[in-house]
C-alpha cells in the first residue's frame, strides 16, 4: 500500500509535506511526496520566495504515481494546492478506488482567505465531490458551504450539508471550531458524530492542520 501526499514544500519550517511526511513515517508508512509548490518558508511570513510547481511537471508526477508498476497508491492526501489547474488535474486523474482525504487548504479565521477564488471554486466543483474524507477548518468549511461558521452547531449542520450533497463523501472532520475559550473538533459521518474539545492556546503555530490531517 502506498500513500501519496500532495502538498507544498518549504526550505525552512514545518508546513505542507514538511509536516505531513514525518507524521506518516511515524505511523509506519513510507509516503510518496508530490510537491505542489516550493517556497523558502510559510507565505504568511514576510520575505518568502518560490514558485508553484509547473502544471506539466505536476501532471507527469501524478501519472507516474498512478501508473508505475512498482507502486500501488491506495490512499491520497491533498493539502495546499498551487492552482485551480492542479485541482482539476488531480480530480480528473484520481483513480476511482483510491481513498482520498482532502484537506481544503484555503485560509483560516485569521488571516482569512489566502488562495485564489478560482481555487476555492475548484475545491467545490472538483475535489470535494471526489473525496472520501474532507478535513476543513472552521473558515474553510464556511467557504465550501457558502455560509460563515460561528458555532459548533453551525459546523455540524454544514458538515451534514456536505454529506448530503456528495454521495462519495463518507466523513467530514472539522478542525478547530473556536467556542469561547475552547477549540472544538467534530468528526461527522452519516451515522455518527464524535466531538472533542480542549482549551484554546493563545499561540499560533503553522502546520498543525497539515500534521493533523496526516
Amino acid at each position: 500500500m502506498d500513500i501519496l501526499s500532495i502538498q507544498s514544500a518549504v526550505l525552512h519550517g514545518m508546513v505542507g509535506n514538511n509536516a505531513a511526511v514525518p507524521v506518516l513515517h511515524s505511523l509506519g508508512y513510507t509516503p510518496l511526496a508530490l510537491h505542489t509548490a516550493w517556497y523558502t518558508h510559510h507565505k504568511g511570513h514576510p520575505g518568502w520566495s518560490g514558485e508553484v510547481t509547473p502544471l506539466s511537471v505536476f501532471e507527469a508526477f501524478l501519472q507516474y504515481a498512478w501508473q508505475a508498476p512498482h507502486l500501488q497508491v491506495t490512499t491520497v492526501l491533498s493539502g495546499y494546492l498551487g492552482s485551480a489547474a492542479q485541482a482539476a488535474s488531480l480530480a480528473q486523474t484520481l483513480p476511482a478506488q483510491v481513498f482520498y482525504a482532502c484537506d481544503p487548504v484555503m485560509g483560516d479565521v485569521t488571516p482569512g482567505q489566502y488562495v485564489s477564488d478560482e481555487l476555492v471554486q475548484a475545491y467545490r466543483e472538483y475535489l470535494v465531490p471526489r473525496a472520501t474524507v474532507v478535513l476543513p477548518n472552521q473558515f474553510e468549511l464556511g467557504l465550501l458551504t457558502g455560509a460563515p461558521i460561528q458555532t459548533t452547531g453551525e459546523a455540524l449542520e454544514a458538515a451534514r450539508t456536505l454529506l448530503a450533497r456528495y454521495t462519495t463523501l463518507q466523513m467530514v472532520i472539522v478542525k478547530g471550531v473556536r467556542v469561547d475559550a475552547e477549540l472544538h473538533l467534530c468528526a461527522v459521518s452519516r451515522e455518527h458524530l464524535t466531538r472533542t474539545q480542549h482549551p484554546a492556546i493563545a499561540y499560533r503555530v503553522s502546520g498543525t492542520g497539515d500534521a493533523f490531517s496526516a
